[in-house]
């Protein structure tokens, strides 16, 4: 999945009114999303791992369970009303996100989950880049 950073980026500052955003509400947003990349890199690097131990699926059972919080936080946060066809497309991207985790989990494949990686990649940029154009105004 590919998404155009510029178009990312005025998106996101389309959909929310700057007077009703603050920027601890940007951050909370930014905290998320690099918590989600956090957690689908564990659940994919211990999903690849030989041998593991029990220490190993705890961490990997609680990398999980945060990965699905936030994957439910940033889909029922997103205004479609506002956002239009960015808010559908990152739906998307977020349920991709969703499926591919759970198919590392269940099913040890983390193909999917290291693509679902890199496009989120590219959202944390294109949003890092948008909170650091709004903390100049």
């Amino acid at each position: 999945m590919f998404i155009n950073k510029s178009k990312a980026i005025k998106g996101y500052s389309n959909t929310e009114q700057s007077s009703s955003l603050s920027k601890n509400s940007y951050q909370v947003v930014e905290n998320i999303l690099v918590e989600l990349e956090r957690s689908m890199k564990i659940v994919s690097k211990l999903t690849e791992k030989d041998k593991v131990e029990e220490n190993d699926i705890q961490m990997r059972n609680s990398s999980f369970s945060r990965a699905c919080i936030a994957i439910y936080t940033l889909q029922t946060s997103l205004d479609f009303e506002k956002g239009g066809s960015l808010a559908t497309k990152l739906f998307q991207v977020y349920e991709f996100c969703r499926k591919q985790l759970i198919k590392a989990f269940t099913k040890k494949v983390v193909n999917g989950i290291n693509r679902a990686i890199k496009t989120l990649n590219e959202i944390i940029s294109a949003w890092k880049e948008m909170v650091i154009k709004n903390a100049t105004i």
